[in-house]
């Protein structure tokens, strides 16, 4: 029996972060909103993390892998925002080539967060994804503590997706925010929590 380790993950990682969290995302409202086809949402989706966590490893951040025998079952993608973000010039054009036909759809999740990030330096947790056959083992709250350790005296912040991520996150100190959600055009919801940086 071997014992999960956790490292941080560079550029030849982000293929396998981007399909990890598309695939334990696949559930959840935002996933459906941003694209309705069933059939190819999962690639899609894939495509789209990945540009995300290429930023991180690129120096807007970190991501943590939690492997297990080898492979990769649980990850954390956050960045810093503790000043300036890092530039990320490209992203309308990856955007735009990963999407496709979605794209107004993830320009209203863009703006929509955008609106409801908050101006005080923090780190923001932007994904923690368990793989599926592996949730309930304690890997994302392991993750999530080791990703506080490495940020330590920073507040954090997370816009999670629905009441059981809530419910984790709950219990690793963080608190609802004002407002403590927020609604997609469909009314998906997301609810915004912090944690300060005594907790």
């Amino acid at each position: 029996m071997t014992t999960p380790t956790i490292r941080i993950a560079d550029g030849d990682d982000v293929p396998a972060i981007g399909a990890l969290i598309a695939h334990s995302f696949d559930d959840l409202g935002p996933n459906h909103f941003l694209v309705p086809d069933a059939v190819n949402r999962e690639a899609i989706m894939a495509s789209y993390f990945a540009i995300l966590a290429g930023q991180a490893v690129d120096g807007g951040g970190e991501v943590l892998m939690l492997e297990d025998a080898g492979a990769p079952r649980a990850v954390a993608v956050w960045f810093d925002r503790s000043g300036e973000p890092a530039p990320f010039d490209d992203y309308d054009r990856l955007l735009e080539k990963a999407v496709g036909p979605y794209l107004p759809r993830f320009r209203e999740l863009d703006g929509l967060l955008d609106k409801h990030h908050p101006a005080e330096p923090h780190a923001h947790l932007a994904f923690l994804a368990v793989q599926p056959g592996y949730q309930g083992r304690g890997f994302g709250g392991r993750l999530l503590a080791h990703a506080h350790s490495r940020f330590q005296g920073s507040p954090w912040f997370l816009e999670a997706t629905n009441p059981r991520n809530r419910a984790l996150y709950l219990r690793h100190g963080y608190v609802d925010m004002e407002p403590a959600t927020i609604l997609l055009s469909d009314g998906t919801p997301f609810y915004l929590m912090w944690r300060s940086a005594d907790s």
